[in-house]
């Protein structure tokens, strides 16, 4: 397992927030609203956000 962070100004986190399927699936204004008020909190802490992350690496070999 690999720890790592990568920290995301308020644009960032709504580009990637954008590309994610959970957000897709809601009704266009929901979205919209959601994403300003993300907008807003994420302005409020300093404009800057931390996204956690673990990778983990798995290995297999195949079977004859």
């Amino acid at each position: 397992a690999y720890a790592w962070s990568e920290t995301l100004d308020t644009a960032g986190f709504l580009a990637l927030a954008g590309t994610r399927s959970c957000y897709n699936l809601l009704p266009p204004a929901q979205r919209a609203a959601l994403f300003a008020a993300l907008a807003q909190a994420i302005d409020r802490l300093g404009g800057r956000i931390e996204m956690a992350y673990e990778t983990h690496l798995h290995m297999a070999q195949k079977l004859d």
